[in-house]
């Protein structure tokens, strides 16, 4: 009976919030899981330092995330609170990576949603993906998730291709996937986005890490909706690997999903666990080697990089059989050196085959299919095309 109660007041809380007048110049930002990370982080940080015409505010649920933000002059609100709700009931833009509840979605009617993602790749996701359509039957779950089923004003998108995919996805007009690039990948080429990236998490340990070691390996799986643990599957025997690193002054680092509840032994100082919560972009570029499987990250990676890939797809036939269904080939549209067994990954760690060149044909292939021509940074141009649609509506 509760959740009948909270769905109504929600549902009219939505259809209130339409007769407000909405700011163009007012934009609520807010990520998954109250996180401070992702394009909608990275938009936000550029515009707080670049467009004093536009007053951009975070909107989260966590309150260490909303102190921390406070104290270092961030404009940020704490989500239930009447201040939160003033800036979310005024604001023309919502701008978020998952869905518009990263915002506040009893309070979006009649703003204009901005879904930024968090990854181009492979998987079929929402209305494309079968195994999401069997999860979601009945009238009772679309209302409780309505944010899910809304289709945004505007889904950010990289390729035509990717526009495409996104198109199908999300139910959206081709048209409303602009091909503008992703501002988590400016924090690489913007020093001064870098900096205050760098400032909001505690990299010491990290920075002393790259210090100390030759090569460091960055193991990033995608997540598992089965909830298997695939980590021990993955990692049988971690001292081999610890073994291997260490004849080479190497580690290897292992950042997992955040909501991979599996654990990770620490039993060896050159195979480290990524600090939960620590944003992993602003020293991706200084990894030697992806280890990775069908997350995006791939592709993030080689648009950034032309070598140092292991796909490490140990377990394809149960992820694509129980996890996730695939929206593209995975062997025509990934690359690196591609083991399928725990043996086959320490011959490629031990003999430095993870280090070499990417196939030149192929990496130009799979950039402008999943990047078109994109050019290097986006936060600038994402935000004149939003600028423009505010102007709009």
């Amino acid at each position: 009976m509760k959740a009948y109660v909270v769905l109504i007041i929600r549902l009219l809380a939505y259809f209130l919030s339409g007769l407000f007048p909405r700011r163009s110049d007012l934009w609520a930002f807010g990520c998954g899981w109250g996180d401070f990370t992702d394009n909608s982080k990275y938009l936000f940080l550029w515009i707080s330092a670049n467009r004093p015409d536009i007053k951009a505010v975070w909107i989260t649920g966590n309150a260490k995330l909303y102190a921390d933000l406070k104290a270092k002059g961030y404009r940020v609100e704490l989500r239930r609170t009447v201040a939160s709700i003033l800036v979310v009931i005024r604001a023309k833009l919502h701008v978020f990576c998952y869905f518009s509840s990263d915002v506040y979605f009893p309070f979006s009617k009649g703003c204009l949603q901005i879904n930024l993602w968090h990854g181009v790749g492979i998987k079929n996701l929402i209305h494309a993906s079968a195994k999401f359509k069997a999860r979601s039957k009945g009238l009772l779950f679309r209302l409780r998730h309505w944010d899910i089923f809304r289709a945004p004003d505007m889904f950010l998108s990289t390729s035509e291709m990717m526009s495409q995919h996104f198109s199908k996805c999300f139910r959206i007009p081709i048209k409303h996937c602009p091909q503008i690039g992703y501002p988590r990948l400016d924090v690489v080429t913007d020093d001064n986005l870098r900096r205050q990236a760098l400032t909001l998490g505690d990299y010491a340990s990290i920075d002393k890490a790259f210090e100390v070691f030759d090569k460091i390996y960055l193991y990033m799986p995608t997540f598992r909706d089965s909830g298997h643990d695939f980590v021990k599957e993955a990692f049988p025997d971690l001292r081999c690997i610890s073994q291997i690193l260490a004849s080479e002054n190497a580690a290897l680092y292992v950042k997992l999903h955040r909501s991979t509840a599996v654990a990770f032994s620490t039993e060896f100082d050159n195979c480290r666990k990524w600090p939960d919560g620590l944003d992993i972009y602003p020293v991706l570029k200084d990894f030697d080697v992806l280890i990775t499987d069908y997350s995006s990250i791939l592709y993030d990676w080689i648009f950034l990089k032309d070598n140092g890939v292991i796909l490490y797809a140990f377990d394809y036939d149960r992820y694509t059989n129980i996890d996730r269904d695939l929206a593209f080939s995975f062997n025509e549209n990934t690359i690196g050196v591609t083991v399928s067994d725990f043996e086959s990954l320490c011959a490629a760690i031990r003999s430095g085959a993870g280090l070499a060149p990417l196939p030149k044909e192929k990496l130009a292939l799979l950039r402008e299919r999943f990047w078109g021509k994109m050019p290097p940074f986006a936060s600038r141009r994402l935000t004149d095309y939003l600028t423009h649609m505010a102007s709009l509506k």
